[in-house]
């Protein structure tokens, strides 16, 4: 496509921001917006692992960039109007208003963190693929990640302990987020968040709870080692407990897995 005239650019995002109190009208110039910058001459060769099914419109990055560096800012400065407009994003059909949606999502002000947490929620809910699942969970976060720990946590134990298998994925994929998110410092509360589904793990969920446990192994492999010794300790035998302890014993140093490994060999005799 043609370079890029910045101001021209600028320009457009700006009368796009002016339309947000109309959410209407904002979907439809954001699509106008996206097909008009959109790489048309694009073909894809075979997707992406991890990539949304979702056709995405190619969008060059310095268009992309600038975008998102202004919705951001109208997030913070308009946040009713970016929560109206947010569900109309989530259920287009191209991949670049999902993203932006979660990422406007994650820059509304704290002060409207329950609002968030409720939108969060209602979007998790909904029937969407594992790659948008984690874009939501990822971005849509942003702000309370930094700014507030207490209403995310409450969020993420409220996940972990129901029923429906979509908030339980959800509350698992934010925990890998968050271990992987080197700003997240609260390893501690990841972990007494996970104790019980470690202590009685089920089979729909025990591959993300490995995937989980073992970035934390990465990230601190003591504390890990640790948390597992202690739920042997404890746990009455469980072959699914006894499996996900010998897997992540695989992501520790050599002698914090062998250590870990005759752990659970005392602790499940009848499966180690």
């Amino acid at each position: 496509m043609p370079a890029v005239s910045v101001i021209r650019l600028q320009e457009q995002i700006t009368t796009l921001i002016g339309r947000l109190s109309h959410p209407m009208d904002f979907y439809r110039a954001l699509t106008d917006f996206l097909e008009t910058y959109g790489d048309h001459a694009y073909r894809a060769g075979e997707r992406v692992t991890g990539e949304s099914i979702l056709p995405s419109y190619h969008v060059p990055p310095l268009v992309w960039r600038q975008l998102e560096v202004s919705l951001a800012q109208a997030a913070r400065r308009f946040p009713q109007r970016t929560l109206d407009v947010i569900p109309l994003l989530w259920e287009a059909e191209y991949r670049e208003p999902r993203h932006i949606a979660a990422w406007m999502l994650g820059h509304v002000p704290l002060s409207e963190s329950s609002a968030v947490v409720e939108m969060l929620q209602r979007l998790v809910s909904l029937d969407v693929d594992w790659a948008l699942l984690r874009v939501l969970l990822d971005k849509g976060t942003l702000t309370l990640r930094k700014e507030g720990e207490e209403p995310l946590l409450r969020m993420l134990e409220t996940w972990l302990n129901r029923e429906q298998p979509m908030y339980r994925k959800a509350g698992l994929l934010l925990c890998e987020g968050l271990v992987a998110d080197p700003a997240w410092e609260n390893l501690p509360a990841i972990f007494r968040l996970l104790q019980p589904l470690v202590e009685k793990p089920e089979p729909a969920w025990l591959n993300d709870l490995l995937i989980v446990l073992q970035n934390l192994a990465q990230r601190s492999p003591s504390e890990v080692s640790f948390f597992l010794k202690q739920i042997l300790s404890r746990s009455e035998e469980n072959p699914l407990t006894a499996r996900l302890v010998r897997k992540v014993a695989s992501s520790l140093p050599v002698e914090m897995a062998e250590n870990l490994r005759k752990s659970a060999r005392s602790s499940f005799p009848k499966t180690g």
